[in-house]
């Protein structure tokens, strides 16, 4: 008698463990739901995809590895401008354009992690402003330094990209959580 007992509270917290701590992380149909609310169902859904953790992760943690990837895409690009900016001397009207997109990727990087930080506390509602800001600054940096480089306009569409992401996922946060 006192196995069967002691089985059954196994199995019960088996079960709580399981709901609690969902192994499986989020469904292929959530991502999909989450995803057709921004502008490329198929791109955010490559991004989210594109880190491992999104295999394992639960909401809350998918809206971290969102953010995560716009800071590592932020990080790029200011990298990239830099190099534009320091190497690019056989035409200065790029380097003189796409100079200023330095900065207006650092004050990007800053708002991603200003949203990461409302985001650990579980501030959802106060996240989608940040995004909106990030992405008029990625739209900015894209129309000064319009200089007909497939390369250059890359990188401001996997920013802009990544800010949608971030956006969709907050928005679904905030859905689930009313």
């Amino acid at each position: 008698m006192a196995s069967l007992s002691l089985i059954s509270f196994a199995a019960i917290l088996l079960v709580s463990f399981s709901a609690i701590y969902p192994s499986s992380g989020i469904h292929e149909e959530i991502l999909k739901t989450i995803c057709s609310a921004g502008h490329s169902g198929t791109r955010c859904m490559s991004i989210l995809k594109s880190d491992p953790q999104t295999a394992s992760a639960d909401l809350p943690q998918l809206s971290l590895i969102s953010f995560e990837l716009a800071m590592k895409q932020a990080d790029s690009n200011i990298k990239s401008f830099k190099e534009i900016a320091a190497t690019n001397s056989t035409d200065p009207q790029i380097t003189k354009r796409c100079s200023p997109c330095v900065g207006i990727y650092k004050d990007i990087k800053s708002l991603v992690q200003e949203a990461h930080h409302k985001s650990e506390l579980k501030h959802y509602a106060d996240i989608s402003e940040i995004f909106d800001a990030s992405l008029q600054l990625a739209y900015k940096c894209a129309a000064l330094c319009s200089v007909n480089s497939i390369a250059l306009d890359q990188l401001s569409q996997n920013m802009i990209s990544r800010c949608e992401t971030c956006r969709s996922v907050n928005k679904y946060m905030v859905s689930q959580s009313a």
